[in-house]
């Protein structure tokens, strides 16, 4: 252990709380309520500068009648077990939540945080529970780690600041990228020019859908080579694999056929009207639409933007009393402007080049989130001194 270092715990540099929950419905508890109150959901972000919800003074006092300061560490014990965060503003929190007041003698709550951002791991790994995973505040005060001196813990802030707004300007131009591309795929998806002509999804391409393999049946998923898109494996626009694959039996029992490679998909049930691309030849539940296009009149890359610029006004059109749904006999008949193959081919590449902009920075801000989570390691282990000159680096910027 490094000089000035020492082995502590939670529950010896802080003062854990937790508060509680109002009775729902209470209109005296809610209606017009001023005090920010914070359920695991506002966490999140790992800042928190404002509540879904608000409760009232007398809900305050009903709950314990304490808040958490500006700049207390909260961390989730319930559930998702261990989420840390801080708090920019007084907060009231439900009981999930534990809170801290920190001895500001021994700890700077930016630092408190940073230490459980490296035990979060820890603390969800110990949780118990039959119906819901917890901890309780007995045991996080139990949790050690090893405290720097003052002025080490304001160097390991400071360096993991920078990491974090290098981290938030990357997204910050990745989510910057993504409403550009949005704005530029709706002007070149409208502007009817010399040579487009109106059509509608069901002209330019024949639309399918699959089926279900009977749940926990051996011979319908043991082994299986065949890939089975969920709506879960769209997300991401393109499907190079999927979470679960079938059997060829299973495919004869649902139908037997394969959306091909480039078939664009689109989801019919609950999330209505997510496209995706197919990458691979796959098949898929009854809650997908795969499409076989005419390449004479519509490149497969061409449709799916098509299918982007239609995903809203698909979803709109959903009905069910139980579970949103469109069925394909409603999606052919969504119409669109189709240009010649030609200007097909440089709307794709345009978009192309917008969307390889966005992956590099999106993958540029998961490779600097890796490093900051080594980098946190590493410091918070003590192995690694940050020179003392660097406090002079900070006094001249």
């Amino acid at each position: 252990m490094r000089e000035g270092w020492t082995q502590t715990t939670l529950g010896e540099v802080a003062q854990w709380h937790s508060g509680g929950t109002p009775k729902a419905g209470a209109a005296k508890f809610y209606d017009n309520g001023s005090i920010p109150w914070v359920v695991i959901s506002d966490m999140l972000q790992g800042e928190i500068h404002d509540t879904a919800t608000r409760i009232t003074q007398e809900a305050l006092e009903a709950i314990g009648g304490r808040l958490a300061p500006s700049d207390s560490v909260l961390i989730s014990m319930y559930a998702t077990v261990g989420r840390p965060a801080i708090a920019r503003i007084p907060v009231a929190t439900n009981q999930a939540i534990a809170w801290s007041v920190p001895d500001i003698n021994l700890i700077f709550p930016r630092f408190l945080l940073l230490v459980a951002q490296g035990l979060e791991h820890e603390i969800s790994s110990l949780a118990r529970g039959a119906t819901q995973r917890n901890i309780n505040r007995a045991m996080l005060r139990e949790f050690s780690f090893l405290l720097p001196p003052l002025a080490e813990q304001r160097r390991i802030v400071d360096v993991i600041g920078s990491v974090d707004a290098y981290v938030a300007s990357l997204e910050s131009y990745a989510n910057a990228a993504r409403t550009a591309r949005a704005a530029l795929l709706h002007e070149l998806l409208t502007t009817n020019t010399q040579g487009w002509k109106e059509t509608t999804l069901g002209e330019v391409a024949q639309w399918h859908s699959g089926g279900t393999p009977k749940a926990g049946a051996a011979k319908f998923y043991d082994n299986g080579s065949i890939p089975w898109v969920v709506i879960s494996d769209m997300l991401q626009g393109e499907i190079h694999d999927t979470a679960t694959r079938i059997t060829q039996e299973a495919l004869e029992a649902i139908g037997g056929r394969l959306a091909p490679s480039d078939s664009v998909l689109i989801s019919m049930y609950a999330t209505v009207g997510r496209p995706a691309i197919a990458r691979i030849p796959v098949a898929t539940n009854q809650a997908i639409a795969w499409s076989i296009p005419d390449i004479k009149l519509i490149l497969p890359w061409f449709l799916l933007l098509v299918a982007q610029g239609l995903e809203h006004e698909i979803s709109s059109q959903a009905r069910g009393a139980t579970q949103r749904n469109i069925n394909r006999a409603m999606l052919r008949e969504f119409s669109f402007f189709l240009p010649p193959l030609a200007e097909q081919k440089r709307i794709v590449d345009v978009i192309g080049a917008v969307d390889g902009a966005i992956a590099g920075a999106d993958r540029a801000a998961e490779d600097a989130r890796n490093l900051r989570s080594g980098l946190l390691s590493d410091l918070l282990s003590g192995d690694h001194e940050i020179p003392a000159g660097y406090d002079r680096l900070l006094g001249a910027a």
